[in-house]
């Protein structure tokens, strides 16, 4: 199958800690590791060793070629993905002795699609491509619209859930991944029992 993703893409800056720092606290982290990470680039990797001919469409900014890298180190198309001048999105990630985390996210360009570069990555696309999304992106809901008018089937991963997901044109989806947390919060029900049913109307 072929899936276009138009994917996060974050530098996760990893600190170990004896413990989570407290307000006014300064103290020296033991390690600092930086790994590739986000929703979306996660997602393209384990799309294309499942198999996939995977596209990943975004927008990488400076500091960022180490995405880009290992995008295409696993398989990934990264012919399409823009770049621009601005800080690319990042996360400060403090692991302390308990193995607890402590995540501070920055969208960078992540947030910084535009309605001409979405129009532009899928009109190189074909009908039976299958477009993947995350909410960690701007414009799903606009991708979502401009997919559908293509025939294209559409997937979207509604976390980080958040009150934009309920703002998208969900009836377009063809298939909407979410864990029971976020499946209440968009059916707006208590039970995991009445996920489906409401999200099925």
């Amino acid at each position: 199958m072929k899936i276009c993703n138009f994917g996060s893409m974050n530098l996760d800056h990893v600190y170990q800690v004896d413990t989570f720092l407290q307000p006014g606290e300064t103290k020296s982290s033991r390690s600092l590791f930086t790994n590739c990470g986000g929703k979306g680039l996660n997602q393209s990797i384990a799309a294309a060793k499942a198999g996939n001919q995977v596209v990943h469409a975004g927008v990488i900014g400076s500091g960022g070629e180490m995405l880009e890298e290992v995008l295409a180190k696993n398989g990934v198309d990264v012919s399409l993905l823009s770049h621009v001048d601005a800080p690319s999105g990042h996360a400060i990630i403090q692991v302390d002795d308990a193995g607890q985390n402590c995540i501070l996210l920055f969208g960078g360009t992540n947030q910084m699609l535009t309605e001409a570069y979405i129009t532009e990555v899928l009109d190189k696309m074909d009908a039976n491509t299958l477009v993947l999304l995350q909410n960690e992106t701007n414009l799903v809901g606009f991708i979502m619209e401009e997919a559908h008018k293509r025939g294209m089937k559409t997937a979207l991963n509604a976390a980080p859930m958040d009150e934009k997901v309920l703002s998208y044109p969900l009836e377009l989806l063809d298939w909407l991944i979410v864990n029971e947390v976020e499946g209440k919060q968009i059916a707006n029900c208590q039970t995991d029992d009445e996920i489906l049913p409401v999200l099925r109307k």
